[in-house]
């Protein structure tokens, strides 16, 4: 339902760009991650009840006009919006943190050129203390697939040596959940070294330009 909101908002943000329109896109987005604003309250924005909408995000005002963050990532979110487990996404996306946010429009990117292939995102394996053990996408054939945005050429040697096995070992990690095959898909570049420790490992690696 909060899905279904947001397409809509965006169709009217495209035929009519005003600010009635913007406000409820803004506010809609921040019911689908915000557990106290109803799903719809950008309908009752639209439908003269600004008042009630209003109520609804008293005191956590900073939190919904973040979600305007979301910004012209909003149309291609909805390409991807209707694959069990987006929602994860979409409060990446929202982040303010710039690693988060950064590793999200990668999972964004990515999810868009594998649609028809994606079978779940952000899929909880395990829940562990301080968090939970997910998987960025399941694939169909239950592959698992995790994408990671790194700017390699800002790594000192040991910085790679350390990054190589802290991957492999989460790599490796993902096995005892039983995949088909486990895939690591780097943005940009890799480095050889850790190409090469992933693939001994058993995991299929992969770099989008």
């Amino acid at each position: 339902w909060d899905i279904l909101n947001i397409g809509w908002d965006i169709y009217e943000v495209r035929r009519d760009p005003s600010l009635l329109n913007w406000g409820a896109l803004v506010v809609d987005v921040g019911a689908a991650v915000l557990p106290f604003v109803p799903a719809g309250v950008g309908m009752v924005v639209r439908g003269g009840k600004a008042a009630k909408a209003a109520v609804e995000a008293a005191g956590h005002a900073d939190e919904v006009v973040d979600a305007a963050r979301l910004g012209l990532r909003a149309e291609d979110f909805t390409k991807v919006a209707h694959i069990p487990g987006a929602d994860t996404l979409l409060k990446k996306l929202l982040s303010t943190s710039g690693t988060t946010l950064k590793g999200a429009e990668f999972e964004l990117e990515f999810a868009l050129k594998h649609a028809d292939e994606i079978e779940e995102m952000g899929r909880v394996l395990e829940v562990i203390q301080g968090g939970n053990k997910e998987i960025d996408f399941v694939l169909k054939g239950n592959v698992f697939v995790n994408v990671k945005n790194y700017n390699w050429a800002t790594y000192s040697e040991f910085a790679i040596r350390e990054a190589t096995a802290k991957l492999t070992k989460e790599a490796q990690g993902f096995f005892k959940y039983n995949p088909s095959a486990v895939k690591y898909v780097f943005k940009g570049s890799v480095p050889d070294s850790v190409r090469q420790a992933l693939e001994a490992a058993g995991i299929i690696v992969e770099v989008i330009p």
